[in-house]
């Protein structure tokens, strides 16, 4: 696995390198689904996420020109990967709820000049 995060890392981030990296692993994964073992793990998860934020790997997906095995490994990877489009959720702050209460009207009662006499205690 270490092998494969740092192969995703160094030679898929490195141009210089990329085209002859995209050659070993189209060959290591010529006749597995996966990279290590028999299911998806950290080396998967890396070295997809490196190509998915990759200009050249995108570029040679539209022009049909990637790799045989490794355009398979990846279009099987692509609707199974754990954190595929958390991506984006993470760029936006989740909405924040806002404090809102159910008040009960009271009959005769004027802007603060109601007081409780035993305040509500909290529940749990």
């Amino acid at each position: 696995i270490s092998h494969w995060v740092e192969f995703s890392q160094t030679r898929l981030l490195d141009k210089s390198t990329f085209s002859a990296a995209l050659q070993e692993l189209n060959h290591s994964l010529s006749l597995r689904t996966y990279l290590v073992g028999d299911a998806l793990t950290l080396a998967d998860i890396s070295v997809f996420s490196t190509l998915a934020g990759s200009a050249s790997w995108q570029e040679q997906l539209k022009q049909n020109k990637a790799a045989v095995n490794v355009r398979r490994w990846y279009t099987f990877l692509e609707p199974a990967v754990p954190f595929q489009g958390r991506l984006s959720m993470a760029a936006a702050p989740p909405e924040k709820k806002q404090d809102v209460g159910k008040f009960v009207e009271l009959p005769g009662a004027e802007m603060g000049k109601v007081v409780v006499r035993f305040p509500p205690e909290a529940s749990g």
